[in-house]
């Protein structure tokens, strides 16, 4: 899963974890924000929307992120007392081509604590998830 995939499936709620019923991916679009570290600079990138290769932008440079290839993603759901509730790899995974010229390999990561809302994206009270992987990126826009 890509740090553009994962951020918009973890707000859509469709992280599917064996302690969780989750809603499908399809769901409304999302707007969330995520550091991306991209030789030696970090972004604050906004992701808009449900995607597997929803395009990021970074409002303070005007740079676009488009998604050319994921690498291996990992992710940890702990409960409230830090014990591991469910640890999963996905694949790396690709949308066409993935030795485009220009591209940059950018590493993120994500986290959240649960409210313990009641909406099916949500992790119990106090329960953490963390994840993290690498991205291919062609960057579009000011430099």
């Amino acid at each position: 899963m890509s740090a553009f995939r994962t951020l918009s499936v973890l707000t859509a709620g469709a992280l599917a974890l064996p302690v969780l019923s989750v809603a499908p991916a399809a769901a409304a679009p999302v707007r969330e924000t995520l550091p991306l570290a991209c030789q030696g600079t970090t972004y604050d990138v906004v992701v808009n929307g449900g995607g597997d290769f929803t395009p990021a932008r970074d409002p303070e440079t005007g740079r676009v992120f488009v998604p050319v290839a994921f690498g291996v993603f990992t992710g940890v759901v702990r409960n409230a007392a830090g014990e591991v509730q469910d640890s999963f790899t996905e694949p790396a995974a690709s949308k066409g081509s993935s030795s485009q010229r220009g591209t940059v390999v950018c590493t993120y990561s994500v986290s959240f604590v649960g409210t313990g809302g009641e909406g099916e994206e949500d992790l119990p009270l106090g329960w953490t998830f963390t994840g993290s992987g690498t991205v291919t990126v062609k960057v579009v826009g000011r430099r």
